[in-house]
């Protein structure tokens, strides 16, 4: 079979080929390896921080998810923020495992107390605005009618 030949079959196919071809001491010692467990898909989305807003670990590629992953095992440069990147790099680490498995699965369980059917995984994911906590609304315009020069405020 020509090198073309065997990259142009069906990849189960293409495996059952080279087991069958690979030597018995490579066959005994890969018999003698335990079979991998398959990761359960986590039940929570994970927010990645991002300064435009945050995305979503769900709709994140692989890629995307080591990258994360290193950025949030690093040292931190505010020593408050180390046990949030500590947290961060172990729920990541949960998504890592379940998209070597299933890199093109589109995920579907709870983000914010809410169930939902994620986006396919992206290498550039959608980055959504923040909302609540640090957005504060504009203070309301001041009133005309109020004498700002007065003594009593209203």
């Amino acid at each position: 079979m020509e090198r073309s030949d065997f990259f142009a079959l069906p990849p189960a196919i293409a495996l059952r080929v080279l087991f069958d071809c690979l030597g018995e001491d490579a066959a005994r010692k890969l018999s003698q390896k335990e079979k991998p467990i398959e990761p359960r898909a986590p039940k929570f989305d994970r927010s990645i921080f991002r300064k435009e807003g945050i995305m979503w670990a769900s709709e994140t590629s692989f890629e995307g998810l080591v990258f994360w992953h290193k950025r949030a095992t690093e040292p931190a440069s505010d020593p408050k923020y180390a046990d949030a990147n500590v947290k961060q790099a172990a729920e990541l680490a949960r998504w890592i495992a379940w998209r070597e498995w299933y890199p093109d699965a589109v995920w579907s369980g709870e983000r914010n107390r809410e169930p939902v059917v994620a986006k396919a995984p992206s290498s550039k994911p959608m980055v959504y605005p923040r909302t609540g906590g640090g957005n504060r609304p504009p203070p309301p315009p001041p009133d005309e009618d109020i004498n700002q020069d007065s003594d009593i405020p209203f």
